[in-house]
């Protein structure tokens, strides 16, 4: 299963059409525009393009960075993610390389852009608790877990959060977060499906 879309890869295709060269130039133009760098000159005047195409290919190569750039890829997540791509092998080593050398400011721009505010897992302690009866029903047995979620903000205060869900949900969330994680067959999901299994 491919992590990109099909919407995503018809998007890559102009990208895919352009030479090596205007291709590694687009992405770094790419990248300083998702690092809030000074682009002095226009793509166009750095790539033979129809300036009229121009905030096109720009906005599809920032959006191809940008994907990119959410997830600290090594070599190899890499290549499972863009092999789905008809980018030429010489082109996959130029975006792979522009991505290695950007890839920390991107995401702390990418980041601010997302909010300060958005906050860290800490830990999780949770409990497991049946209701027995209510107002209603005499004798009922519905189990319910209580999860109480410990996160950090930017500012380093500890937040706790506290839900409460039925069986039902729970297993309809452990079926999603499974195939949701199984997009990744690597070492983080095999310690997670060691844990949870």
């Amino acid at each position: 299963m491919s992590l990109l879309s099909e919407k995503f890869l018809k998007e890559l295709i102009p990208l895919e059409n352009l030479d090596d060269e205007s291709l590694g130039t687009a992405l770094v133009f790419g990248a300083n525009v998702l690092m809030n760098k000074d682009n002095s000159n226009k793509l166009s005047e750095l790539i033979e393009i129809d300036p009229n195409d121009e905030n096109e290919l720009v906005r599809r190569m920032v959006n191809l960075l940008t994907f990119l750039a959410k997830f600290k890829l090594s070599e190899k997540e890499f290549r499972s993610i863009i092999d789905n791509t008809k980018f030429s092998e010489s082109k996959k080593k130029i975006i792979f390389e522009v991505l290695q050398n950007n890839q920390d400011e991107m995401r702390k721009n990418l980041q601010k852009l997302a909010g300060d505010e958005i906050p860290s897992f800490r830990n999780l302690n949770w409990r497991f608790d049946v209701q027995i009866s209510s107002k209603l029903f005499n004798e009922e047995v519905k189990p319910k877990v209580l999860y109480d979620f410990e996160l950090k903000n930017s500012k380093n205060e500890t937040e706790n959060v506290v839900l409460q869900s039925d069986f039902a949900t729970l297993k309809h969330l452990y079926e999603q977060l499974n195939s949701a994680i199984k997009l990744n067959n690597n070492t983080e999901y095999q310690k997670f499906s060691k844990t949870f299994k």
